[in-house]
């Protein structure tokens, strides 16, 4: 079981609210320093042991879930998000973009893991990496990594429910691709995507102080990112993106996936949204019998759309 608890406090641990459809992982990450051979006249190697430094590390992948993809953005990308109501139905927007100038202000939680012969827990839980992935005849995949404070053997908060999971498939997207932020969203490449990874940065990282305490009591921020890979058929319309690579042309890219139906005209939805400047072109591959190319870029801040990237989520949730 992977389950997770969004703390009010950052480092206060709480019980877990969620338990996660997927597969999931706590590592101990602490420090042992061995000092070297002791001049003590024998052939022993060593004497002591000493424990200096307590951490962890979690990782988790899975399917991505209209529902549980909330979760994993508010820890990435943007945590302070409210949900806005649709028509006064079950369905729910939650928009995440990130601040431009402003720390980060990302989820934390505390996770669960474990079985049913010992229960793991980690405290001050942040995420570092999240990537949606898919491909041709796939459930889009997701996979998140992070940090925490340090490992407890505890117990499994119970009674959590299993709950529906509507999954986002790789044959109900579509990619758009314009020219200006304004018009994102508006013109579809049709035929032509293959697979896709986009890779989102928080930029987050544990800080330690000579504090009397053996784990970190603060987190410092490295500029966070984006970045995209995206394999094409070769033709007209993704020889038209390759050129954009040297013309140092930026390209507004929406991923746009389309799932069941909630409520009444609101339909579940995944929009990845990116203004994107290519950094690599592979060579040609092949695949079923045609010729490939793969192209990269990271996202950059365009100053008329006000943002280098966002994520747009429509699912019945209405709150973490």
């Amino acid at each position: 079981r992977f389950q997770i608890g969004y703390e009010s406090t950052p480092g206060t641990a709480v019980p877990a609210t969620r338990k996660m459809i997927g597969t999931g992982n706590i590592k101990y990450d602490s420090k042992v320093e061995v000092p070297e051979d002791d001049e003590r006249g024998t052939m022993i190697e060593h004497y002591r042991a000493h424990l200096v430094g307590k951490g962890a590390t979690w990782n988790f992948s899975g399917d991505c879930l209209y529902e549980d993809i909330i979760d994993w953005l508010t820890m990435v990308v943007k945590g302070d998000v409210t949900p806005v109501q649709q028509a006064a139905t079950v369905a729910y927007l939650w928009t995440c973009a990130p601040a431009t100038t402003a720390v980060p202000t990302i989820k934390t939680a505390t996770i669960e893991y474990g079985d049913n012969a010992q229960e793991y827990e980690a405290e001050y839980c942040m995420a570092q990496n999240l990537e949606i992935s898919g491909s041709i005849e796939s459930i889009v995949k997701v996979k998140v990594d992070g940090f925490g404070r340090q490992v407890a053997a505890s117990t499994f908060t119970a009674s959590l429910a299993d709950r529906v999971a509507n999954a986002v498939l790789s044959a109900n997207g579509q990619i758009y691709i314009n020219a200006t932020g304004a018009a994102i969203g508006t013109t579809a490449i049709a035929a032509t995507l293959i697979d896709f990874s986009v890779k989102y940065r928080s930029g987050a990282a544990p800080s330690k102080r000579i504090d009397g305490n053996l784990y970190f009591g603060a987190v410092g921020y490295k500029k966070r990112g984006c970045d995209i890979d995206l394999t094409y058929e070769l033709n007209t319309s993704s020889i038209a993106e390759v050129v954009k690579l040297e013309a140092e042309t930026k390209a507004f890219i929406r991923l746009k996936f389309t799932g069941p139906l909630i409520v009444s005209t609101y339909y579940n939805y995944l929009w990845l949204d990116g203004c994107y400047r290519l950094t690599d072109v592979s060579e040609l591959g092949e695949a079923d019998g045609i010729s490939t190319i793969k192209v990269s870029g990271t996202a950059v801040y365009d100053s008329t759309w006000g943002k280098d990237f966002e994520v747009a989520v429509m699912a019945e949730r209405a709150a973490l």
